[in-house]
């Protein structure tokens, strides 16, 4: 477990909104930011699948995600 996990829903939905303010308006921050998800990605700690990756990111409707 992390620290992260330990932080209640509402702080931890904050600091992710902080994080995506930053990277909507600067580009170094941005830049910063994804370089990280790069590395983590090279370096996964456990494999995850996102949504995005399953459905080989086409879109899928309201009704397909129930």
């Amino acid at each position: 477990m992390t620290n992260f996990t330990k932080i209640p829903p509402a702080q931890r939905m904050v600091l992710l909104a902080k994080i995506y303010h930053n990277m909507w308006y600067d580009e170094t921050r941005f830049n910063f930011i994804m370089e990280i998800i790069e590395d983590w990605e090279k370096n996964p700690i456990k494999e995850a699948k996102f949504l995005n990756e399953i459905t080989n990111g086409t879109e899928i409707t309201e009704a397909e995600l129930r």
